[in-house]
């Protein structure tokens, strides 16, 4: 059974050379783990908890949309919706925090007091990767405007660069599966499907705008998340799960139920 207790997060290694005079410097800016908390709609800690069992007997953790589709990935699009407000692109990925374990109190407010950790390497080879964080109140260089005679927010950008993007894709899709062109060109566009695809998950997929006028409490300022995501499902061994968080009345209870977890223990009270 794994130990309780706290460990001390981001400390930097010594200089290799040792010739700089430096020593190991401590920052809280990161984590070496990724952690996922568990339950935010359910009602109750024990349901959170019982989910959480759930998930480490199962060795998975699935996509917002897996129930619906029970497939590995899906980018769900509306293409009426804003980019800006994440209503156009809704990926079906597995989020986490990359937050120092100090600093998860204001983070568990907004989401669960119940959720695992597992070592930040581990999940890159699982494809993990950070979102990229759009201030949606920053003003867009000339140089990159869409509008050469203005300087819009990059909300605008984005909410434009988005649905240009999507009626782009549409017509090479279109294009792709049609039978009565040269066979180059549908070759070519066959070609831009596949990138036009990628470009929709792997860009598209992993934005994150947010508003930064809101405080840095504010459970809707999304940079504070660190968010990082897999797309699809996340599969792992139970000796692969570094830690797990929850209020301490589960501690007897979890101990019977996973006797086999050896991971660290962090009581979210």
């Amino acid at each position: 059974m794994g130990s309780v207790q706290k460990l001390a997060e981001g400390t930097c290694p010594v200089s290799a050379s040792g010739t700089d005079g430096r020593i190991g410097i401590s920052q809280r800016y990161v984590s070496r783990e990724l952690t996922h908390f568990v339950g935010k709609s359910l009602a109750t800690d024990n349901e959170r908890f019982a989910l959480l069992v759930e998930i480490l007997r199962a060795g998975l953790l699935k996509h917002g949309y897996y129930d619906q589709t029970e497939s590995e990935s899906v980018l769900r699009i509306v293409p009426s919706g804003k980019l800006s407000s994440g209503e156009m692109y809704s990926p079906g990925a597995v989020c986490f925090c990359d937050i120092p374990l100090a600093d998860l109190s204001s983070h568990m407010t907004n989401y669960s007091r119940v959720g695992l950790a597992l070592d930040k390497r581990v999940l890159i080879q699982r494809g993990a990767s950070p979102v990229l964080y759009v201030a949606n109140n920053s003003v867009v260089e000339r140089a990159v405007s869409l509008d050469p005679e203005g300087a819009p927010k990059r909300s605008e950008l984005f909410d434009d660069l988005g649905s240009s993007f999507y009626e782009l894709s549409q017509e090479s899709f279109r294009i792709a599966a049609r039978k009565d062109l040269p066979a180059e060109v549908i070759a070519f566009h066959r070609r831009a499907a596949r990138i036009f695809n990628t470009i929709l998950v792997e860009f598209f997929g992993r934005i994150k705008c947010f508003d930064d006028s809101l405080s840095d409490c504010d459970p809707k300022n999304f940079y504070m998340e660190r968010e990082w995501r897999v797309m699809g499902n996340v599969a792992f061994d139970l000796a692969e799960v570094s830690r797990v968080i929850f209020p301490r009345e589960f501690a007897s209870r979890f101990r019977s139920e996973l006797p086999a977890y050896i991971g660290q223990i962090t009581f979210a009270d």
